[in-house]
């Protein structure tokens, strides 16, 4: 009769336990968020089993006791609980049982024969558990929300805890799996931000520009931990200077003790032509590269004609940033790290013209004239004032087409070398070609060119000129035609300054001291040509930089 009663009462609880369940998962108060549904399902754990069963171990503040009617019915403590004396409710086994004064989960109470003293979990019979279990959930309440949402907090914090550890391990070591670079959160070191190895591309339409980001703080422990790859890596940049047939590492260039998100090494500057992106794109492969990073930061025209490329040859994504954005914030962050980073030419017309250095210090307003494939001309009064105010077809793409078409050089380095050694007038038709000396109404000295090429259309001139002329003569008229509207600019715009940048410039200083010239001469000494010696990088450098959110952390604040 007894066990007959015990298990109609048994079906009746467990029929009121089943509605109640059913009558919770059926309103709308709680949304589908992850700390809800934890919520949702702490609850309806509470309404059948009368416990919170939490998947990860909780913390000492919270103890909880669980009693499953699965096959075996583990007795399974979650924490340990310090001994208390029992009260005679308890010791009885027929009291009922809520929350505590702490606000913690109430404990099944466990009914003993021996009275005083309870009978250790392991002897108990799992019907009489189960049976304990039961009753007593049924006859607490539905216990205290307040304990719930602290259960759930103390598990979600272990758990976080427990997938940022992972997270890092997984940075650090190379993981099972590729780490895919975030946005870096405000208050993290720069390690934790972005996974190594960290990179700036700047893909233009000749030359592909690349800055590499060495870490040089690495500790014992880092040194222990870094994945086979990443050092292969690091070590292949670093220690070459030049990478199959056609890329270089511009080693005077490089630069040292520079901290970026918190982490201190060495910028190192690479270049190769665009038309070489597919090969760059299998040695990045056959390096591991694609292992480490699911994402590369990049800028220029290139960022978008080879995004397909990346993502078929490397799996990678390219993170586009915009071109002129990047490349002033990398001109004015180098500049900062870099004292030596702004110079003109004095005695620019004379064969004794030397470099002199130029104090950057306090750079707005000025103009930036950047020379790549083509010209663009903007006008810059503050880190993030400007406006593109011209530009020009006429660049360094038209230099090397036109050399290689008229010389048969195959690289720029070759044109430059020819247009060294040659002579422009031999093409060129100059003022005192058509006025037999100066031109002494409009002040044209008789030395300045008045038309390009003039002289071609004689066919004993074009007999005897040489491919050195004709490389020179190119050279010539690219750099006055940029002269010129980078003059119109300045005085448009009443701006004494004008930077000249862009690779145009690199291993050239036959343009650079034809635009200082110009400038010099045409403004009667008010307007002053500038230079910088990292040339064509910064474009690469202010990607890598928005990248990991350097954008005005050290720029900002130095220059505004």
């Amino acid at each position: 009769m007894g066990v007959a009663l015990n298990a109609y009462i048994e079906r009746g609880i467990r029929l009121r336990q089943e509605r109640a369940l059913e009558q919770w998962t059926r309103t709308d108060a709680l949304d589908s968020g992850p700390l809800c549904s934890q919520l949702s399902s702490a609850v309806s754990r509470w309404i059948l089993y009368g416990t919170v069963v939490p998947s990860v171990p909780t913390s000492s503040g919270h103890r909880q006791y669980a009693a499953h009617s699965m096959p075996h019915h583990h007795y399974r403590p979650l924490g340990r609980k310090p001994r208390r004396k029992m009260s005679s409710t308890e010791s009885g086994g027929s009291g009922t049982s809520g929350a505590g004064d702490d606000g913690r989960s109430p404990s099944p109470k466990v009914s003993s024969a021996a009275g005083s003293r309870r009978t250790p979990p392991a002897r108990r019979r799992p019907r009489d558990l189960q049976r304990t279990s039961t009753a007593n959930s049924s006859h607490s309440s539905a216990g205290s929300i307040t304990s719930i949402l602290s259960s759930l907090s103390s598990v979600n914090s272990v758990s976080n805890q427990q997938q940022r550890r992972q997270r890092r391990i997984k940075r650090r070591t190379g993981g099972s799996g590729r780490t895919v670079p975030g946005t870096a959160s405000s208050g993290k070191s720069g390690s934790e931000s972005k996974a190594m190895p960290w990179f700036g591309m700047d893909i233009g339409g000749t030359l592909t520009k690349l800055v590499y980001f060495e870490p040089k703080d690495i500790t014992p422990g880092e040194l222990d931990q870094e994945a086979r790859i990443l050092r292969n890596i690091r070590r292949y940049l670093t220690k070459n200077s030049a990478y199959g047939k056609t890329g270089h590492r511009d080693s005077h260039l490089q630069m040292d003790d520079v901290v970026i998100r918190g982490r201190r090494g060495s910028l190192h500057f690479i270049r190769f032509p665009t038309s070489e992106m597919l090969s760059f794109l299998k040695l990045a492969k056959s390096k591991g590269m694609a292992q480490l990073v699911t994402t590369v930061c990049a800028t220029g025209g290139g960022a978008f004609k080879f995004e397909e490329d990346f993502r078929q040859n490397v799996n990678m994504k390219l993170a586009k940033f915009d071109e002129l954005d990047a490349l002033i914030k990398g001109i004015l962050f180098t500049e900062t790290h870099n004292k030596c980073e702004c110079y003109f030419w004095e005695n620019a017309n004379e064969i004794s013209s030397t470099k002199k250095k130029f104090d950057f210090s306090q750079p707005y307003p000025f103009i930036l004239v950047n020379v790549g494939s083509g010209v663009s001309v903007l006008a810059v009064r503050g880190p993030d004032n400007y406006k593109r105010i011209s530009g020009t077809s006429l660049g360094g793409g038209t230099f090397l087409g036109l050399c290689c078409l008229l010389t048969g050089c195959e690289t720029f380095e070759e044109a430059i070398q020819l247009a060294t050694k040659g002579d422009h007038k031999k093409v060129d038709k100059l003022v005192k070609d058509i006025y037999g000396g100066d031109y002494e109404r409009f002040g044209l000295p008789g030395e300045l060119v008045a038309s390009s090429f003039g002289q071609m259309h004689l066919q004993e001139r074009r007999q005897s000129v040489s491919k050195e002329d004709l490389a020179h003569a190119i050279l010539v008229t690219i750099t006055n035609n940029i002269g010129s509207i980078a003059r119109m600019c300045a005085s448009n715009e009443k701006i004494e300054k004008v930077v000249f940048v862009g690779n145009f410039l690199r291993v050239n200083p036959i343009s650079m001291k034809l635009l200082a010239y110009a400038m010099d001469y045409w403004s009667k000494g008010t307007l002053k040509a500038l230079f910088l010696e990292h040339e064509g990088y910064f474009g690469a450098v202010g990607c890598l930089l928005q990248f990991n959110g350097e954008l005005h952390a050290q720029v900002g604040d130095l220059l505004t």
